[in-house]
Protein backbone atom coordinates (compact mmCIF):
# COMPACT_ATOMS: atom_id res chain seq x y z
CA UNK A 1 0.00 0.00 0.00
CA UNK A 2 1.37 3.36 -0.79
CA UNK A 3 1.63 5.66 1.82
CA UNK A 4 -0.18 9.07 1.57
CA UNK A 5 1.63 11.91 -0.40
CA UNK A 6 0.78 15.45 -0.18
CA UNK A 7 -0.03 17.03 -3.70
CA UNK A 8 0.03 20.57 -4.41
CA UNK A 9 -2.05 22.60 -6.79
CA UNK A 10 -1.29 25.82 -8.21
CA UNK A 11 -3.57 28.95 -7.67
CA UNK A 12 -4.45 29.07 -11.20
CA UNK A 13 -5.33 26.85 -13.67
CA UNK A 14 -5.20 27.87 -17.55
CA UNK A 15 -8.03 25.73 -20.29
CA UNK A 16 -9.53 25.88 -23.31
CA UNK A 17 -8.22 27.90 -26.56
CA UNK A 18 -5.21 29.82 -26.19
CA UNK A 19 -4.12 28.25 -22.75
CA UNK A 20 -0.79 27.56 -24.21
CA UNK A 21 -0.33 30.90 -25.48
CA UNK A 22 -0.82 32.57 -22.30
CA UNK A 23 1.30 29.72 -19.83
CA UNK A 24 4.19 32.21 -20.53
CA UNK A 25 2.64 35.19 -19.05
CA UNK A 26 1.14 33.51 -16.08
CA UNK A 27 4.48 31.83 -15.52
CA UNK A 28 6.47 35.00 -15.87
CA UNK A 29 3.88 36.76 -12.97
CA UNK A 30 3.81 34.16 -11.10
CA UNK A 31 7.80 33.41 -10.51
CA UNK A 32 7.32 29.81 -12.27
CA UNK A 33 10.00 28.39 -13.93
CA UNK A 34 8.23 25.10 -15.21
CA UNK A 35 5.06 24.27 -16.55
CA UNK A 36 2.81 21.26 -16.53
CA UNK A 37 0.85 21.20 -19.74
CA UNK A 38 -1.74 18.41 -19.80
CA UNK A 39 -3.52 16.90 -23.35
CA UNK A 40 -5.15 14.47 -24.61
CA UNK A 41 -5.73 12.50 -28.02
CA UNK A 42 -8.28 15.52 -29.18
CA UNK A 43 -5.49 17.66 -28.81
CA UNK A 44 -3.31 15.41 -30.92
CA UNK A 45 -5.59 14.90 -33.68
CA UNK A 46 -6.12 18.86 -33.84
CA UNK A 47 -2.43 19.55 -34.26
CA UNK A 48 -2.21 20.77 -30.75
CA UNK A 49 0.35 18.63 -29.65
CA UNK A 50 3.28 16.96 -31.31
CA UNK A 51 5.53 18.63 -33.76
CA UNK A 52 3.06 21.83 -33.94
CA UNK A 53 3.22 21.68 -29.89
CA UNK A 54 7.05 21.13 -29.36
CA UNK A 55 7.22 24.45 -31.48
CA UNK A 56 5.19 26.16 -29.34
CA UNK A 57 6.89 25.32 -26.21
CA UNK A 58 10.42 25.85 -28.07
CA UNK A 59 8.91 29.86 -28.67
CA UNK A 60 7.59 29.51 -25.66
CA UNK A 61 11.04 28.84 -23.89
CA UNK A 62 13.16 30.92 -25.67
CA UNK A 63 10.00 33.96 -24.77
CA UNK A 64 10.95 32.81 -20.61
CA UNK A 65 14.86 33.45 -21.60
CA UNK A 66 14.52 36.48 -22.66
CA UNK A 67 12.70 37.68 -19.73
CA UNK A 68 15.19 36.09 -17.88
CA UNK A 69 17.50 38.16 -19.70
CA UNK A 70 16.04 41.30 -18.97
CA UNK A 71 15.39 40.85 -15.39
CA UNK A 72 18.84 40.27 -14.72
CA UNK A 73 20.34 43.33 -16.72
CA UNK A 74 17.55 45.62 -15.26
CA UNK A 75 18.90 44.25 -11.75
CA UNK A 76 22.67 44.60 -12.44
CA UNK A 77 22.15 48.38 -13.87
CA UNK A 78 20.17 49.15 -10.55
CA UNK A 79 22.90 47.82 -8.54
CA UNK A 80 21.28 44.55 -7.39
Amino acid sequence: MMPPREFLMPAQVLIGSGAVEQTGTLCQKRGWKKALIVSDKIMLSLGLVGKAFQERLTALDAFLDLIDETLEGWAKEAGA
